[in-house]
């Protein structure tokens, strides 16, 4: 049974639900915060640039996407996607939307183009949490 007490499963549970239901329910009531479709890879980069630009929290948010982070609360998984485990589930919060939304808004031209340069992941997020700001909500990010 799903409890406090397993909270792996409970997790295992909603990146099902997330990761098949939605894919195949046309009632599934979530909003798209972004059309786009990249590797991992892509953030993963964009990661490791806002870690060596020196914003941390930002990188944080960003490991997410790789590690899937747990419903509850509890530790992040520290390994990444492999094939053997191709899919997780994460989320940011509205705080953390807004966090994003705000460190993107502030970042001059220049800025981006050194944080991402092939201009792939950073757009999307910023459409993710623009998207989210608009709403007044988080994003919840199916990723594999």
């Amino acid at each position: 049974m799903a409890d406090a007490q397993s909270p792996d499963l409970v997790s295992e549970i909603l990146t099902w639900y997330y990761g098949h239901f939605t894919a195949i329910n046309a009632s599934a009531e979530l909003t798209p915060a972004s059309d786009t479709l990249l590797s991992y890879r892509w953030f993963e980069a964009l990661e490791k640039a806002l870690h060596l630009a020196g914003n941390a929290d930002a990188s944080d948010l960003l490991t997410f996407l790789a590690t899937g982070r747990p419903i509850d609360g509890g530790p992040v998984r520290e390994a990444r996607l492999t094939w053997d485990d191709p899919n997780r589930l994460s989320y940011w919060t509205a705080e953390e939307a807004l966090q994003l939304w705000q460190m993107l808004e502030r970042a001059s031209s220049a800025e981006r183009l050194t944080l991402d340069p092939d201009r792939a992941a950073l757009p999307a997020v910023h459409e993710a949490v623009s998207a989210a700001v608009q709403l007044n909500t988080g994003v919840i990010i199916s990723v594999g």
